[in-house]
């Protein structure tokens, strides 16, 4: 049984063919989830690039490939070596590579996706420990489920892989390809060629705004630049010639992006705006209110609902006519926004009046209880989510406290976890009822 002519041809260049191959395969599903993922194609909600046109499409599919080869290409190298250094040869060295690398980006591309369908594409730990109430590991709670049922399949996949592999070997045309071994010329010098042009590239991808948008968002790119960038990192602070945004002093360990800016010392650290400049202490303006009788309150604070929910309609119907009406009746601000994208930090720079912690300002809390006011707050979540009870004084003497954990066998779901304790809007409001009707005292009360 030997190889016809073409059959050699083809053969002598199975290692950038088997390369190529898995790329395509890689290629066509990672972009497809980036189209889906953030219209990079078409263009979408502030979104700040996107190649529309076929002349930018093509560049960044090129450019895309090129990473991808250069990764893979490398890891197959490798293995290529490897395998020849251990007298290994044939047909099965290349199907065990493919079905490895397969294996490998799609369950990494399915999990990044799964993940970034919770926590959105600026995924790093701090942001996740923040939707997490500033815990990791309750964050990740939140997609346990998910991510369990997501390894058992791969687990079952690579199994049927493996088996298909072991019956592969038995076979006559397994066996044969197994034991022969052929000449491949010209993989190292490409090789090589690639490790040259690669950096040329990705610190050309790093200098560009507009190709560098979507590039990051590229498994291969993010591995290569980011190795780049620590072999660049001179100074050893976290920064290199490939990062962004860039290290304007290469070889000064003090300045880099991110570094805490010293006020007046003529140097500007961050490489942002200059050097900072001291600002004068700011009083609380609070602390110069008297407290004083004034009517009763009640402030209702909701979960992701923006100005604009006020006039959105469904089947010629607005969907929140009660905020309407509130917002016809008293005064609505539009353009106003919020300096914090989490829950935690949300409420705690509502009552603390602060997004850092600050104890020289005073807390809302304190200053209503110090004016007269009775507080009581109702939540249809669990407010020790965070430590935010505790942080802004919901729990403070005198303040009647009700929230899901105080009720949790009236929860809607059946985790017990913080952040997935939840009433519903009815039992919310029935304790609101029952708590004005119960009320003794006939005013200067706070409803929240």
């Amino acid at each position: 049984m030997t190889p016809n002519t073409k059959g050699n041809q083809v053969w002598k260049f199975r290692r950038f063919l088997i390369v190529f191959l898995s790329v395509i395969v890689i290629q066509f599903f990672e972009l497809t989830l980036l189209y889906y993922k953030y219209d990079i194609f078409t263009g979408g909600f502030l979104q700040p690039f996107s190649y529309k046109k076929l002349s930018d499409q093509i560049v960044f599919i090129l450019l895309s490939l090129w990473f991808d080869l250069s990764l893979f290409g490398l890891l197959a190298g490798a293995w290529f070596a490897i395998a020849d250094r251990l007298n290994k040869y044939g047909l099965i060295i290349y199907y065990n590579f493919t079905i490895l690398v397969l294996l490998l980006m799609g369950g990494w591309l399915a999990f990044k996706f799964k993940v970034l369908s919770y926590f959105s594409d600026a995924i790093n730990l701090q942001i996740i420990k923040n939707l997490g109430g500033g815990s990791l590991k309750d964050a990740l709670l939140y997609a346990s489920n998910e991510i369990v049922l997501f390894i058992v399949c791969l687990g079952f996949v690579a199994m049927f892989f493996v088996a298909v592999i072991g019956l592969f070997k038995k076979t006559q045309l397994g066996g044969f390809l197994t034991r022969h071994q052929f000449d491949h010329p010209g993989y190292t010098p490409v090789l090589i060629f690639a490790l040259i042009a690669t950096p040329c590239l990705a610190f050309f991808v790093s200098n560009n705004d507009f190709y560098r948008y979507g590039l990051d968002k590229k498994t291969s790119y993010r591995l290569i630049s980011s190795a780049l960038d620590k072999l660049s990192d001179f100074d050893n602070d976290g920064y290199g010639a490939f990062s962004y945004p860039k290290d304007k002093a290469m070889f000064d360990v003090s300045v880099h992006p991110g570094a805490i800016d010293i006020p007046g010392n003529g140097v500007d650290e961050d490489g942002f705006l200059g050097d900072a400049s001291e600002p004068a202490p700011m009083q609380d303006g609070m602390a110069a209110i008297t407290p004083r009788k004034g009517k009763n309150i009640v402030l209702i604070v909701l979960e992701s609902a923006r100005s604009d929910l006020t006039q959105q309609k469904i089947d010629d119907a607005f969907v929140a006519p009660v905020l309407m009406g509130l917002a016809d009746a008293g005064t609505s601000v539009k353009n106003a926004y919020s300096h914090t994208g989490y829950t935690t930090t949300s409420i705690t720079a509502i009552f603390n009046r602060d997004l850092v912690k600050n104890d020289q300002k005073i807390k809302l809390v304190d200053f209503l209880q110090n004016a007269g006011y009775s507080l009581s707050i109702i939540s249809g979540q669990d407010e020790s989510f965070g430590d935010v009870a505790m942080t802004v004084g919901m729990k403070n003497p005198g303040v009647y406290y009700f929230d899901a954990r105080t009720v949790i066998d009236e929860r809607v779901l059946p985790s017990t976890d913080q952040g997935s304790l939840r009433l519903s809007e009815e039992r919310v409001v029935k304790q609101f009822k029952t708590r004005v009707t119960s009320w003794i005292l006939p005013s200067r009360n706070l409803f929240i």
